[in-house]
């Protein structure tokens, strides 16, 4: 059988979340576990995990930021340390990096859809 890499990305994080239900662990860590989905499957996926989790504490890496409003905290590192730390409003708010970054990611949406 062949399988697409979403297909493939989607089966391996389905196989985690049964184990995961099955352990006693409070702590779910995710490494980009969509980067191989579309965008609406992205989210779909990441709102049934957050609901299948909603007891434990998730670290996920995410580079899309489209997603973050999903999350209680937004952690952003530069050079491999943690530059800023807050709720998705805060950082927005704050006009550091982070701000800058949100800022370049609502003009290359805009222009997607514009396009």
């Amino acid at each position: 059988m062949n399988l697409s890499r979403g297909e493939k990305q989607r089966l391996a994080l389905a196989r985690g979340l049964f184990f995961v239900e099955e352990s006693a662990s409070e702590i779910v860590l995710l490494d980009e576990p969509t980067s191989s989905v579309d965008t609406l499957n992205k989210r779909l996926i990441y709102e049934r995990v957050l609901e299948l989790c909603r007891n434990r504490c998730i670290v996920s890496a995410i580079h899309k930021f489209n997603l973050l409003h999903l999350f209680d905290e937004v952690v952003v590192f530069a050079g491999g340390e943690v530059s800023e730390r807050g709720t998705l409003a805060e950082l927005k708010a704050r006009g550091g990096e982070f701000a800058r970054l949100w800022a370049t990611y609502v003009e290359q949406e805009v222009e997607q859809q514009a396009g």
